[in-house]
């Protein structure tokens, strides 16, 4: 809806930024004053950054010389949880790295990209649910509660 907005809108000579504000100030009305006048008071740029993540069943073919760990290996819209899965994908890489039981480092990169990629569509789904809730009707709401159960 941003996006679409912005695009729609940017055919008037109306400068990005105001559009924006407006954008804001129409899609948003119920907040109060105070954010549109961060928004109509700030001297930085607002920059529109689309959020990619790559399609869960994701499915590529060991490289004996090459694989990806990290937010390279799982592209997703954040979920609080991406530093935790690039060190575990290092640690799990270096593991299958240094095993013996693997015939060649082929095999250890096949290994470490399976366990990889399951861990990596599972926290994707994960982040993909949080955006919609956070996104629905009440979000607000039902973020106060969710951090009430975490201090209760």
């Amino acid at each position: 809806m941003f996006n679409v907005s912005i695009v729609r809108a940017s055919a008037s000579n109306a400068p990005i930024s105001a559009l924006v504000r407006q954008w804001f100030k129409t899609t948003f009305a119920e907040w109060g004053d105070i954010w549109f006048e961060l928004f109509d008071n700030a001297n930085v740029p607002v920059l529109i950054r689309p959020q990619y993540s790559i399609p869960l069943d994701q499915t590529w073919e060991a490289k004996p010389n090459l694989t990806l760990l990290g937010d390279a290996a799982h592209i997703m819209a954040p979920s609080g949880e991406g530093v935790n899965l690039a060190m575990l994908d290092a640690l799990e890489l270096s593991e299958c790295l240094t095993n013996e039981h693997f015939k060649d480092t082929q095999t250890a990169i096949a290994a470490y990209e399976t366990v990889m990629r399951e861990r990596a569509a599972q926290e994707a789904a994960t982040s993909f649910e949080m955006i919609e809730w956070m996104h629905a009707e009440n979000a607000q709401g039902r973020i106060v509660e969710f951090f009430k159960g975490i201090t209760a």
